[in-house]
């Protein structure tokens, strides 16, 4: 049903004054606007300077305010050319120092008495660990005890032949030397020589006699008195006991001497005997203070114990010892490592052996999950040389100080590798964006223009990315805010259009 002229005459005499009120506030509106923007009212650029146009600054560019930037996050650097270092990291594990691990076993076989340490505890360098009950070293023990009685004889007996030996050389000397026999009763009087003592002065006094008498008899004055034959008896009576009394003192020169020598051998052979005896008990491990200090006789029965003790200060990591059991050089019962030092190895792929060379014996990075140790350094002593087939890897072994205990043994690390290259200007990734396929920075320009400056990429490394063109030393760069720039600029693209 098509509606009526009259019905249509009154809609539009209902609301054709609310359409005129509107279209006179709207042209009072559009007529201030005018008046503003481009009247009497109207901003003046300054002297000098020249408005610029809007659509220009939204193409590249973007004006943002210095006092906004706190709020916004955006940092500035200034770009420079340094060497840009590649780092990668590769998974490696913390494990025990293989030189500073002891797998104990006794060297003996015995029941074991007493155990004194539990898994885990630490331990002192030559902490007594266990005691074992052995036979054999309580034999040891004793057969020392008969060396050393021995030893203790032959010393005595070749001090004793020694003294009287050189005593009766001595005495030798003097009578040799024509010393009358008075004096040298008196100066060896008190000193040990023995039987040789008697034989000595008993040679010595018959041979002064001959001598005398034989000069009492061949001196001229008395030779009218007695007859040649007296003279000549007592001149051989004189050589005979002269001869013997040579002879006596030759011979116990010789023998003086030899005896020395023998007894001196019987104290060498007892001294051998002691020094195997030590070294027996040495080779069950007792230190050579503790051999000296043993007293069999007064230990008794515990004559057999038996220490086992810590080769090295560390922690008891595997523990197999159970009292009265019996225990042998087969059977380990404890497993110490010193971990106040770690080894730690990690794997680098073929493609990583640019970053390996020549890294032996340097220092290089790796980083924990531990809040208390988040990072350390390593020293490479070893870095393998061949690959292994199943893996393509190459081992990388490191040692690391834990003197403080707080890395453990069998924890994962990652560790850096770097490899430092030519020089280029390197900028975090935060401070490039993207526009599709073309990658970009904003550049500052006085004190609060950015301009958005396309560039080249290259490497990238670590949360760094390489620049290979588009950018020069010096120019100062957004590393951080660059996404609201960016957001910046695009709202006033979208503006201007």
């Amino acid at each position: 049903m098509r509606p009526s002229t009259l019905t249509i005459s009154k809609f539009w005499t209902a609301i054709g004054p609310y359409l005129f009120g509107l279209l006179l506030i709207g042209g009072a509106l559009g007529g201030g606007y005018w008046f503003v923007v481009h009247g009497p009212l109207a901003k003046k650029p300054e002297d000098g300077k020249s408005a610029q146009p809007q659509s220009e600054l939204s193409e590249n560019t973007v004006k943002f305010e210095r006092s906004r930037w706190p709020a916004s996050g955006i940092e500035i650097a200034t770009t420079e050319r340094k060497p840009f270092i590649r780092r990668v990291w590769r998974t490696g594990k913390l494990g025990p120092d293989e030189t500073r691990i002891a797998h104990l076993s006794p060297v003996v076989d015995g029941i074991l008495r007493e155990v004194r340490v539990r898994l885990g505890q630490k331990v002192t360098p030559n902490q007594v660990l266990a005691v074992l009950d052995c036979r054999e070293v309580g034999q040891a023990k004793l057969d020392l005890v008969k060396v050393r009685l021995a030893l203790e004889f032959a010393q005595g007996q070749y001090d004793r032949t020694r003294q009287s030996t050189e005593n009766a050389l001595a005495m030798v000397d003097a009578m040799l030397a024509e010393t009358p026999i008075v004096d040298v009763e008196k100066r060896f009087k008190d000193r040990p020589i023995g039987d040789l003592r008697q034989q000595l002065m008993g040679s010595y006094s018959k041979r002064l006699q001959a001598k005398s008498q034989y000069d009492s008899v061949s001196r001229p004055e008395s030779r009218q008195a007695v007859s040649e034959a007296t003279i000549v008896k007592a001149r051989s009576e004189y050589e005979t006991t002269e001869s013997t009394y040579r002879a006596l003192c030759e011979e116990i020169k010789n023998q003086g001497n030899l005896q020395i020598q023998a007894s001196q051998q019987k104290l060498r052979e007892a001294q051998t005997a002691q020094a195997l005896a030590r070294a027996q008990l040495m080779m069950f491990g007792f230190r050579p203070d503790e051999v000296d200090q043993m007293d069999p006789l007064v230990e008794g029965s515990a004559v057999s114990l038996y220490p086992v003790r810590a080769p090295f200060g560390g922690t008891v990591v595997e523990q197999h010892a159970v009292i009265a059991e019996r225990i042998g050089p087969t059977i380990q019962m404890f497993q110490i490592a010193d971990l106040s030092r770690l080894w730690l190895q990690a794997d680098a792929y073929e493609s990583d052996l640019g970053f390996i060379q020549n890294l032996q014996g340097k220092k290089i990075v790796f980083r924990t999950n531990l809040p208390s140790f988040p990072q350390g350094e390593a020293e490479v002593f070893s870095v393998g040389g061949v690959i292994d087939p199943n893996t393509r890897t190459l081992p990388i072994i490191a040692t690391v100080n834990n003197a403080e205990g707080l890395l453990k043994a069998g924890m994962f690390a990652e560790v850096e590798l770097a490899q430092p290259g030519p020089e280029a200007i390197a900028l975090p990734l935060e401070a490039i964006q993207r526009d599709g396929s073309q990658a970009f920075v904003f550049v500052l320009e006085g004190e609060d223009l950015f301009r958005k400056i396309k560039v080249m990429l290259g490497r990238e490394s670590q949360g760094f990315q390489e620049i290979e063109s588009g950018l020069e030393p010096g120019q100062k760069v957004a590393i951080r805010g660059g996404f609201i720039l960016k957001s910046e600029l695009m709202k006033e693209m979208i503006a201007g259009e």
